[in-house]
């Protein structure tokens, strides 16, 4: 091999390592690069409730958690602040406030030192600075071990459980920005419509859901369909909306639709209720999928509607969207809090911590991005895409039984700036390299030709 063949190998294996095997494959011409893997034929969204980022996973290795000497002061002006601390069984029960009024007094235009003061009473308001250790939520560490965890997904709006849900599957609160149910309904294009148009199932999955009874302010807040005048006097949409039972049902029938919500009533997490019972809830739908054909193409979004009054030390961005045509274009809005967000999928990032903004409005543009879906709003237009927590060219993930946490740090996705910089580096190193090789190829060589030996006394 040839000073600028071997040059131009060690080029091409630098670009390799910065860019992985794919694109080694691609520059090298070979044709047994990895395929993309199937589409995701499925998109199930689980939604629970009142839960902070830090209050679940401000403590994990490797996440933008609970920053060192944090101290909330007790009341406007005092001195005497409570730090954040682990939680006990009796305080982790605690209900705090969590309206749009008191979240902005917590948020205190960014400076994040309001969370105590913001409550009703002393005794509440330290308990608003407690979290849970890995050990309190071992399931949720667990998937967070061998799935996706975003650190930076917020709730799209301070604006309560009713708005949050309603960005859920509308890319907006409507009507519902301070979470009050207007006494008219709700009436707002929603994910569900564009699916239609699309001929996509869908359905809607309620524990303990009675469709005979009329559904009450708790159910409509949690289902916000139900909320809908439109939907609930459409038989045709109406059917969609079933108790939980008809989950497993459809799993096992074949007949999981293309898109599905989950909404949880005992098991939703809300405080009084203790978290345990969230993640049995949680275990229980994807250990159904994991034993299930449905699986393979499947991915599975788990979060909160809002944060729910607990500390969380990330300031809301504001966020301006500009989309020409669509409702909100332009309206800055700031976000709620960060809540717990999880993406599980057999093609979903092993152990990963996606830093990426995201908001309860990227969740609407996931299915439309998934099904080339028209956006709803401005707001899912623009929203992050969680897309980044899939890698589709990677083998599937198996359908293993998560159970414990593992005792394996999890991996850290790096900055897009620090991966760009990589990339840069690694290829003007290529640069370099095939530069050298031509010049050298291109000097002339004072070495003296090698040819045929001329035997002992013959002539030259």
């Amino acid at each position: 091999m040839s000073r600028r063949a071997r040059l131009i190998a060690a080029a091409l294996i630098v670009l390799g390592g910065a860019l992985g095997p794919r694109a080694l494959a691609f520059v090298s011409g070979d044709s047994h690069a990895p395929a993309a893997a199937p589409q995701i034929k499925h998109i199930i969204v689980v939604v629970q409730s009142h839960h902070s980022f830090d209050n679940y996973f401000g403590t994990r290795p490797g996440v933008d958690g609970i920053p060192t000497g944090v101290c909330e002061p007790l009341s406007t002006g005092s001195r005497t602040c409570v730090k954040p601390f682990a939680l006990s069984g009796d305080q982790s029960r605690a209900g705090l406030n969590d309206n749009a009024r008191s979240m902005s007094q917590a948020i205190d235009g960014g400076k994040m030192d309001g969370f105590v003061t913001a409550q009703h009473n002393t005794a509440t308001g330290t308990t608003a600075m407690g979290y849970y250790d890995s050990s309190a939520v071992g399931y949720y560490s667990a998937l967070a071990d061998h799935y996706t965890l975003f650190d930076h997904f917020f709730a799209a709006t301070p604006g309560g459980s009713l708005a949050n849900r309603l960005f859920a599957v509308a890319g907006q609160a409507g009507p519902a920005t301070d979470g009050t149910l207007p006494s008219g309904g709700i009436a707002v294009p929603t994910i569900f419509d564009q699916l239609k148009k699309a001929g996509l199932t869908w359905k809607f999955y309620v524990q303990n859901y009675q469709p005979s009874a009329p559904a009450d302010i708790a159910t409509q807040d949690r289902v916000p369909l139900l909320a809908m005048p439109r939907v609930t006097s459409d038989p045709t949409m109406a059917k969609q909306i079933v108790d939980l039972e008809h989950y497993y049902q459809d799993l096992q029938t074949g007949d999981l639709p293309a898109v599905s919500y989950v909404a949880s009533s005992i098991d939703s997490e809300r405080p009084p209720q203790n978290p345990a019972g969230g993640e049995a809830f949680i275990r229980s739908l994807l250990n159904a999928l994991m034993q299930n054909g449905a699986w393979s193409s499947t991915a599975v979004i788990v979060t909160y509607d809002d944060a729910g009054g607990w500390y969380d030390h990330a300031a809301p961005p504001t966020v301006t969207p500009s989309a020409p045509g669509l409702p909100l274009t332009g309206t800055p809005q700031r976000l709620g809090l960060r809540v717990p967000t999880l993406l599980i999928s057999p093609y979903a990032r092993a152990g990963v911590v996606d830093h990426d903004q995201a908001d309860t409005a990227s969740i609407p543009r996931f299915i439309e991005d998934n099904w080339h879906l028209a956006p709803l709003t401005a707001r899912d237009a623009t929203a992050g895409s969680l897309a980044g927590g899939l890698d589709m060219h990677q083998a599937p993930l198996p359908a293993g039984i998560v159970s414990a946490p593992s005792p394996a740090a999890a991996f850290v996705r790096p900055h897009v700036m620090v991966v760009f910089a990589l990339y840069l580096g690694a290829l003007a190193l290529v640069v370099i390299l095939v530069v050298t090789a031509i010049r050298s190829d291109s000097r002339p060589s004072n070495r003296r030709p090698i040819g045929p030996r001329v035997p002992a006394g013959s002539a030259p």
